[in-house]
């Protein structure tokens, strides 16, 4: 049984770290609502779409709109986490930032 993880990021910006279990999972990030996203990446590494260890299929590939979404494979993530960034439609308020790990 496939669930969906939701990970809520603010608007205004930095999303902090956020924690997933190592289960197969689909991971959503989503805005607080008020904007979109206008892009969402993984970062530090190669390849358009970038794709940390265990995830894949994102979802839309551009990143624009309400929710992007990755299927994970339940891989570790290591301590460190893997960082991601984004930018949303109210840039005014701060574009964001923060990790994932498990948790």
């Amino acid at each position: 049984q496939w669930m969906t993880k939701k990970i809520n990021l603010p608007c205004k910006g930095d999303g902090g770290n956020k924690s997933i279990k190592k289960e197969a999972d689909t991971i959503t990030f989503e805005t607080s609502g008020t904007c979109t996203f206008t892009g969402f990446s993984f970062t530090g590494g190669s390849g358009t779409p970038y794709y940390p260890p265990g995830f894949s299929n994102k979802t839309p590939s551009d990143g624009v709109g309400a929710s992007v979404s990755y299927s994970y494979d339940g891989t570790p993530i290591p301590q460190g986490g893997y960082p991601f960034e984004y930018t949303t439609t109210t840039p005014m308020l701060g574009n964001g930032s923060g990790t994932i790990k498990n948790g």
